[in-house]
């Protein structure tokens, strides 16, 4: 005894000349489909529930190390304060470029313009040459830093090649044809 309400067949829904199919599932309820609009909200909700990637582990400064060689560790003992160093001359320049801007336009009490000079202690020395000193110096800081990060990066990375390459071959036969 099959009545309308427990067929499982979709029909046209009798709603002011609304051209949707309803359905009537056997439990009695009432089914439609969806409009564009409906289906657009549940696609974005959707999207908005995506489940939570799981929290990469983070990497300690002993574990990113973890090739290095005493050499290695030399050569960053010695790159890190040269970075200190250039970052101070960075801002070294700055107080000078300072006393630049405040000795143009100063004259003395004679109405003789001042030399332009600038005093670090007993030091007085012209301007132009604490601007070339400076920037020596950050030049000769900064090529040793690079040169010398550079040096164990390209060390460790060798190291760490080398170890991966050993961990492939170390795998049995097996193992390569399922990865």
């Amino acid at each position: 005894c099959l009545s309308p309400a427990s067929t499982a067949m979709p029909r046209k829904s009798r709603r002011s000349g609304l051209d949707r199919l309803t359905w009537r599932p056997p439990t009695g309820r009432v089914a439609r489909a969806a409009t564009a609009s409906e289906a657009e909200g549940e696609a974005s909700a959707a999207a908005r529930k995506t489940p939570k990637k799981a929290k990469e582990p983070k990497i300690g400064l002993l574990q990113l190390l973890h090739f290095a060689t005493p050499l290695d560790y030399l050569c960053l003992s010695i790159a890190v304060p040269c970075a200190a160093g250039t970052g101070f001359l960075q801002v070294s320049i700055l107080f000078i470029f300072g006393a630049l801007l405040d000795s143009l336009g100063s004259t003395s009490a004679t109405g003789v313009l001042v030399p332009e000079t600038f005093s670090l202690g007993s030091w007085e020395m012209p301007l132009w040459f604490w601007f070339v000193f400076l920037g020596f110096g950050q030049w000769l800081l900064c090529t040793v830093y690079n040169g010398l990060t550079d040096t164990a990066k390209e060390r460790m990375i060798v190291r760490y090649k080398l170890a991966y390459v050993k961990a492939i071959l170390r795998q049995d036969i097996g193992w390569y044809d399922t990865n």
